[in-house]
């Protein structure tokens, strides 16, 4: 089955058009799966041409800047999830969940969640923000970064830190300065750089 919509729009699938989209899925359904129900489901099989990028899903939207005023927030992808109280238990909630990536023999970086660069011209960039707290189960792996622009910083002190120094030293660093140096023996050297004596 194929569903082609055309047209600028607005346009609706299962409720009344909206203004404020190109296109709206709405209206009520009751799921009779017993594992999964989703309001969309995208399962295309994808046969590409050879050296080409594949996605399941790409977004692209050319998104528009007013010629003045304010915009409190442009984003590609929004997630605004609603729970109707119910009497059921809930396992896990999550805005976004990443189930299961397997990687065939021969790929080389297999990411959960891959930023490929981090966004420039803002008075602050961050390939990542995270305003709650946040819970790592697995191995955090960061840059090696250096004394002046260590690898693991503070939101208000990005040259107060940790970084990897070279002959695998792991290094502390304030004000951009290495102050302690704890070498691959667990020697600990503070205020200097030299832990062969002391």
């Amino acid at each position: 089955d194929q569903l082609i919509v055309s047209g600028a729009g607005p346009h609706a699938i299962g409720g009344a058009t909206d203004t404020r989209f190109q296109a709206l899925f709405a209206g009520s359904y009751t799921a009779s799966g017993a594992v999964l129900a989703a309001g969309m489901r995208i399962a295309p099989t994808i046969t590409p041409s050879v050296g080409v990028d594949i996605y399941g899903l790409s977004l692209g939207p050319t998104l528009v800047e007013a010629a003045s005023g304010i915009h409190p927030v442009i984003a590609a992808l929004d997630v605004d999830l609603a729970i109707t109280a119910g009497v059921a238990t809930v396992t896990d909630l999550a805005g976004i969940r990443i189930r299961a990536l397997t990687a065939q023999t021969g790929t080389t970086n297999a990411s959960g969640i891959k930023i490929d660069a981090t966004p420039t011209g803002a008075t602050t960039n961050r390939g990542l923000w995270n305003l709650g707290t946040s819970t790592l189960e697995g191995q955090v792996t960061v840059g090696d970064g250096t004394a002046a622009l260590p690898g693991l910083v503070f939101v208000s002190g990005g040259t107060n830190g940790l970084f990897r120094g070279g002959g695998n030293y792991l290094g502390f660093s304030t004000a951009g300065v290495e102050r302690l140096q704890i070498d691959v023996f667990g020697v600990v050297a503070i205020g200097t750089t030299d832990t062969t004596t002391g």
